[in-house]
């Protein structure tokens, strides 16, 4: 049995027209999520997050 190359993406789902437009608009819709999510879980976003709920959570220092 040969080696099968392909870019390693499969789809159960009719060649159409159609179904490439909406498989497009997936993709589309995907990359977007995913720069939402690189953003989203920026360090300086981390930080940020990790600073104010440190301020919630933990007693202020004395003043003194």
């Amino acid at each position: 049995m040969g080696k099968r190359r392909h870019d390693g993406t499969t789809a159960l789902v009719k060649a159409d027209k159609k179904n490439k437009k909406a498989l497009e608009m997936l993709r589309d819709r995907l990359i977007e999520v995913r720069k939402m999510m690189m953003e989203f879980m920026s360090p300086e976003m981390i930080e940020n997050t990790l600073a104010r709920a440190t301020d919630r959570l933990l007693p202020r220092p004395k003043k003194g």
